[in-house]
């Protein structure tokens, strides 16, 4: 087959949609694809240093978060500046199992008589023991909703609203790490898809900012010859560096529609050299 153009060559190249690639108005079935199971497909997504460590920061992150959120009283943003203020009776004072920079936290337990003639009761929360002369306490409430009230100058919850901003952050990152090792993963995706297995050498290794279990992770370039008698080069980062230093020439694989896409097979999960075991073993005995 001859196309007209390099330009448009590349264009036809770049169809992965339904592993199939058009020019007029043909289909080339020539490419071979490969049935990469959905486990297969998480697991890859999810191998890379940067989508583990966003993986791990998401969790933390969303637990701290919920955990936050449990002890917390939103209900301070429902009484207006303006709310009426009135005179409450203190009734106790306990400590909580709760510290905030190492300062304990105390629950002040009050009730009052609101505008209509009712009795509320309420908790409010300050990091210090107070006295209050003869147990009168300043009390805030939203005069149509009396039930939400708080004792000025401290906080409806054992945990203040600034510090849901605080640990808001960490599952922040972590989806941001996330998404960047995810959309690195579905680039193994697409290489394993299209792939075809070469036998790779050495060239080098690049110690990278990440470490795991304090073991650096280091990204390998091995260099490898397609099937168009070209030399390309396929990459892989991992702490495990006796994985891709067990033999003499390390499997790759590659894009066969474009070799420069190129990752070294034992970095990926153990999975996906079994799924290509076949292969490997045919281009290790030629």
């Amino acid at each position: 087959m001859r196309f007209s153009s390099n330009k448009n060559e590349q264009n036809i190249k770049n169809k992965y949609q339904r592993n199939r690639f058009e020019f007029e108005g043909k289909l080339d079935t020539s490419i071979k694809t490969n049935n990469i199971s959905l486990l297969m497909k998480i697991s890859v997504s999810l191998s890379n240093v940067l989508a583990l460590i966003g993986l791990v920061f998401t969790a933390i992150g969303l637990t701290m978060t919920f955990s936050v959120l449990s002890f917390m009283d939103l209900s301070v943003n429902s009484i207006p500046d303006d709310s009426p203020i009135i005179e409450g009776e203190l009734i106790s004072v306990n400590p909580t199992n709760t510290t905030i920079n190492e300062k304990l936290i105390y629950e002040y337990n009050y009730i009052f008589n609101s505008a209509n003639g009712k009795t509320y009761s309420g908790a409010s929360y300050l990091n210090k023991e107070q006295i209050f002369t003869d147990n009168k306490v300043q009390v805030k409430y939203n005069s149509t909703k009396p039930e939400n009230s708080c004792i000025i100058g401290m906080e409806t919850s054992t945990f203040p609203v600034w510090m849901l901003l605080f640990v808001i952050v960490f599952p922040i990152i972590g989806f941001l790490l996330l998404y960047f090792g995810v959309k690195k993963g579905i680039k193994n995706i697409r290489i394993l898809q299209f792939g075809k297995i070469a036998l790779g050498t050495y060239n080098r290794r690049e110690t990278t900012n990440a470490s795991v279990n304090n073991r650096p992770v280091y990204k390998f370039y091995f260099d490898f010859i397609a099937h168009d008698n070209n030399s390309y080069i396929a990459t892989g980062e991992t702490y495990k560096v006796h994985k891709v230093r067990d033999e003499e020439r390390e499997p790759v694989i590659y894009n066969s529609v474009n070799p420069e896409e190129a990752v070294i097979i034992d970095t990926l999960p153990r999975m996906v050299r079994r799924y290509f075991k076949n292969d490997i073993y045919k281009i290790q005995n030629v």
